[in-house]
């Protein structure tokens, strides 16, 4: 539901309407969305919006199998991968929210950070200090690279191989960080 809303918002502020509370409820009357299910949940703002989307994808990940493993590394990489495999169900509407991110880098630097710290919480990252806002800086450049190429409409497969593939070289740097670290003790 919040899905098929948020699409219809994008179009309409790609038709240069701007947000408003009436916009989204013109939209949601014109799709037979019932303003009584979003009452208690209407959104605010397009944030708000895009956080309750982004909600429902990560409500969506099976952190049971996440838990099984091991490797933080391996932690991201699947966390990553199940997010972007989640908003790819949907092509189209993944495509279009991915464009409207990038030509709204304001919200594109929040959701990306968003995706990150999900992944990073729930990868039971373990940082105090500064590493613990590098790592999710880090991740959310690589999300961006990846709403990049869902914006291009590169398929879902090779999406989450370059995601993961960068996720892997990212793991390599803290490795090398670990062997400086100890030749200089």
């Amino acid at each position: 539901m919040h899905e098929l809303l948020l699409i219809k918002f994008i179009d309409s502020v790609s038709n240069n309407e701007n947000f408003s509370i009436q916009t989204l409820q013109k939209i949601a009357y014109q799709n037979n969305i019932k303003i009584s299910m979003l009452t208690a949940i209407f959104p605010k703002d397009i944030i708000s919006l895009i956080d309750i989307y982004c909600d429902t994808i990560f409500s969506d990940i099976d952190m049971d199998k996440i838990d099984t493993i091991q490797s933080f590394t391996n932690k991201v990489k699947i966390l990553s991968s199940s997010v972007v495999e989640k908003m790819m169900q949907n092509e189209i509407f993944a495509k279009k929210f991915c464009m409207y991110l990038i030509k709204n880098p304001h919200y594109l630097g929040k959701i990306s950070y968003k995706f990150a710290d999900f992944v990073m919480k729930n990868a039971k990252d373990a940082s105090l200090d500064f590493n613990y806002y590098t790592k999710r800086v880090i991740l959310s450049g690589i999300f961006i690279k990846a709403f990049i190429d869902i914006s291009k409409g590169l398929h879902c497969i090779d999406i989450v191989d370059k995601l993961e593939l960068n996720i892997a070289k990212i793991g390599g740097i803290s490795k090398i960080k670990q062997k400086v670290l100890g030749f200089l003790k």
